[in-house]
């Protein structure tokens, strides 16, 4: 197989399902690709595939393909939106069938916060800013099914002040590239002064900390000088 492809799990549904390799995909196809995909948002992917990022696929490839599934049943007779409702709410209720997930459901934010925290990043923090690796599979099923990556409170409610979560799933190689993301985006987002809407700044300083993931990206010298750096300048 070539890249970005890496094995063939299934055929579902009319669907070949592929773990495909992510990194290889945000550094030479499209910057932005999540933890998995299908022909209707990146028209790169053939259609009738799935493609799930191999990094996220140990715990919850099944959670994905149940999404993509019903989204696709529904698209013939619903608005994209009202499909992709509908597809998040198939994904989430057999997500609330795991044994963990309605362990951790009966506590308390805090104590739920206490099992998503895994490990905290020292070298990635500060005064100001504190970076946790946390476990993505319990953030996208407690609080936000398209957690990706990683995030800070500027944009997800459910993250505590001044934090930064990088989410455990994502490939350890681009856990720095990640990082300068979340800081430039949160340092942006915080002296934001003329979005109107949280939603507007995030659409807008996203994009810049994309491009500015990209440019550091393949520089790991560069890199750390300029976290170093977004460190130092977070409000």
């Amino acid at each position: 197989m070539k890249p970005p492809y890496i094995k063939k799990i299934s055929e579902t549904n009319g669907f070949s399902v592929f773990y495909v390799n992510g990194k290889y995909i945000r550094e030479h196809i499209e910057k932005d690709f999540p933890n998995f995909s299908a022909h209707y948002y990146f028209k790169f992917i053939p259609e009738n595939e799935i493609w799930v990022d191999k990094e996220f696929s140990k715990k919850e490839y099944k959670y994905f393909i149940e999404f993509i599934i019903t989204r696709e049943k529904a698209i013939q007779g619903k608005t994209p939106e009202e499909a992709r409702q509908l597809g998040n709410k198939a994904e989430q209720a057999k997500r609330d069938k795991s044994k963990i997930i309605r362990k951790l459901k009966k506590l308390s934010k805090k104590e739920q916060i206490k099992k998503v925290h895994k490990r905290f990043l020292k070298k990635y923090s500060n005064n100001k800013i504190k970076t946790w690796l946390v476990n993505g599979f319990l953030v996208r099923s407690l609080y936000f099914l398209d957690f990706t990556a990683g995030g800070h409170e500027k944009v997800y409610g459910f993250v505590p002040e001044n934090e930064i979560w990088v989410d455990d799933a994502l490939n350890p190689k681009e856990r720095e590239s990640l990082l300068l993301h979340e800081l430039y985006e949160r340092r942006l987002m915080a002296q934001d002064k003329t979005s109107k809407t949280k939603q507007e700044s995030y659409l807008k300083t996203h994009k810049m900390a994309l491009e500015l993931e990209a440019e550091f990206r393949n520089n790991r010298k560069a890199l750390k000088q300029r976290i170093k750096q977004e460190l130092a300048l977070q409000p």
